[in-house]
């Protein structure tokens, strides 16, 4: 009987033994479930939120970008640009010969040596040798005397210089005028004849004494039968008004005006040297990435082009390099 009772005593501690562990377990298991339900909970409502906040998010990919540099490339291009030669945008195919008056011989050779290094990079040809002048730079202490002189020695104006451009060029009290002389020449470089080439027999076509006629022959839909070209350039720097800015500066800028046959211009988003003078962007002292990429791009591809197909090159030349 004593055994039976220990038997039996031992018998219930271990069974309330294991209703305890029993419990111990279920809690447990319970806070695990809970543990996770909650894990579950919170990661499903931090889902949405993500999906929510994705919906606001707009993210500006490349397209949009790649658009806002070929706007803003277009807005250089139109405002840089004068306006075309016979549906053309003229270039120089002489080489460069500058002249450069007014400077004592140290700074005379820095100007020249600069514009020379400008048209290199742009692929122009130069001529370093002895050569006739086709670009004569003048520095002045006053450039509506000195352009008065000119005037009266009949040195100033090329024939293409229409009386309304000569008026401005009066007129205008800028640090720095330029203008260049323009021609129309076969796409070869060929000279333009008085008359029809007599193989084409009698023609009786529209003319004038400045009517001009081309030899060459062409079914390009593409190309032109005649090129635009600046044979020369004249550039008066008044040194009065343009006190304050680097030689080196100057040198850029009347380069860049008188090889891209470009204009002054102030305001436009876009840095460039055509801004030198404008006091709204301190920083235009030199030749920028998108004044080198503009003349690359206007000497690089072939001459007798249409204009809107020069200024999309031009454009798309300066997106890519930029």
């Amino acid at each position: 009987m004593i055994f039976n009772a220990i038997d039996q005593h031992e018998a219930r501690s271990v069974l309330v033994k294991e209703m305890r562990m029993l419990r111990r377990m279920l809690a447990i298991f319970a806070s695990v479930v809970s543990t996770v339900s909650a894990n579950a909970q919170n990661a499903s409502n931090d889902q949405a939120s993500a999906t929510a906040l994705d919906d606001e998010i707009v993210v500006v990919g490349s397209q949009e970008k790649q658009a806002t540099k070929h706007q803003r490339a277009a807005e250089y291009v139109r405002s840089v640009s004068q306006a075309p030669v016979s549906g053309q945008y003229a270039r120089w195919h002489d080489p460069i010969c500058p002249r450069v008056t007014g400077l004592d011989a140290t700074a005379a050779t820095l100007v020249e040596t600069r514009i020379r290094q400008v048209a290199t990079a742009a692929g122009m040809p130069t001529n370093v040798t002895s050569c006739r002048p086709n670009l004569v730079v003048i520095f002045t202490l006053d450039g509506d005397t000195t352009l008065k002189r000119l005037e009266q020695q009949r040195f100033a104006y090329p024939r293409s210089i229409s009386p309304e451009e000569r008026r401005a060029i009066r007129v205008a009290k800028q640090p720095v005028r330029w203008w260049t002389d323009t021609d129309i020449e076969g796409a070869d470089g060929e000279p333009l004849t008085a008359s029809p080439n007599p193989g084409l027999g009698a023609l009786d076509l529209p003319a004038n004494q400045d009517t001009k006629y081309s030899s060459t022959y062409s079914s390009s839909m593409i190309t032109t039968k005649v090129r635009a070209v600046i044979p020369a350039a004249v550039v008066i720097v008044d040194v009065t008004t343009a006190s304050g800015k680097k030689l080196t500066s100057v040198s850029d800028y009347l380069a860049f005006m008188v090889f891209g046959r470009a204009r002054a211009v102030t305001g436009i988003r876009t840095p460039t040297i055509a801004r030198l003078f404008d006091a709204s962007c301190p920083g235009c002292t030199a030749l920028t990435d998108a004044d080198r990429a503009y003349l690359a791009g206007l000497y690089r591809g072939p001459a007798n082009r249409p204009a809107n197909t020069t200024r999309a090159a031009l454009i798309g030349g300066i997106v890519a390099d930029r």
